[in-house]
């Protein structure tokens, strides 16, 4: 079952006190100081392995400093532009996997992904947003999942689902060190051990209509998924005005 989530306006003060906390060491850490220091390992690593797929980045960009990810100083959104085999824009985080969420729910370790017709700088903002509010969880709180809603009123904005990333198999398929061994420097970082065992998963952002949120709240999201015909609508769903 889906998870509906709302942003509360006075939100991001509420994450920044809590980035503070974590910072000046007062909050106990889930993870030794060694494994924080293997991330920056662990980030090129995912960087690479999305250049294999996207090309070069076009830009890469750091959270605003109130949107500072908990115990993940070298997090990045990456943007990749447009190719002839991916007519749009594709913006990607990197570095929220790094700590699993708490709690620990069927997707702990996430990647966030939205793509854009044209240069969006919303896009990045929004997966900071909530990128923060994933690594900002507490163990009272349901993990964030697959097909989640998600509100945040901002930029124009409103409602938005979690769905899979739609992406080619070889690229969700991180990490996996018997066919890539340099997979380990991720592993490193995520779970403290090379030969680790976990899985990443790739989540989409896309924005919803005031219909589409409200037919997901009433009759669930494969109803919505069903009316919409998610299937084969493009990767760029939600962005543009007409929400094409």
């Amino acid at each position: 079952m889906a998870t509906v989530r709302m942003r509360a306006p006075s939100h991001e003060r509420a994450l920044a006190a809590l980035y503070t906390t974590c910072k000046d060491g007062s909050m106990s850490s889930r993870f030794q100081e060694w494994q924080i220091s293997a991330q920056w390992g662990a980030r090129a690593r995912w960087i690479s392995h999305l250049i294999d797929f996207f090309g070069d980045p076009t830009n890469q960009l750091e959270p605003p400093p109130q949107l500072a990810l908990p115990q993940r100083p070298d997090a990045l959104v990456l943007e990749f532009g447009p190719r002839a085999s991916r007519p749009y824009y594709t913006y990607v985080t990197a570095g929220l996997s790094f700590v699993p969420q708490l709690p620990e729910g069927p997707n702990p370790h996430i990647e966030l992904v939205a793509y854009t017709a044209a240069p969006d700088p919303r896009a990045s903002l929004l997966l900071w947003m909530l990128a923060h509010d994933i690594a900002s969880g507490t163990a009272v709180e349901p993990a964030y999942k697959s097909w989640d809603l998600w509100r945040a009123e901002t930029l124009g904005f409103r409602d938005f689902m979690l769905a899979f990333a739609r992406e080619d198999e070889a690229l969700l398929d991180f990490p996996n060190v018997e066919k890539r061994p340099e997979d380990e420097r991720y592993l490193i970082a995520a779970t403290g051990d090379p030969r680790g065992k976990m899985f990443l998963d790739l989540l989409q952002l896309v924005p919803l209509t005031v219909a589409q949120w409200q037919l997901a709240t009433d009759r669930g999201v494969a109803t919505m998924l069903e009316e919409i015909g998610w299937k084969g609508r493009a990767r760029t769903f939600g962005w543009s005005p007409d929400g094409a």
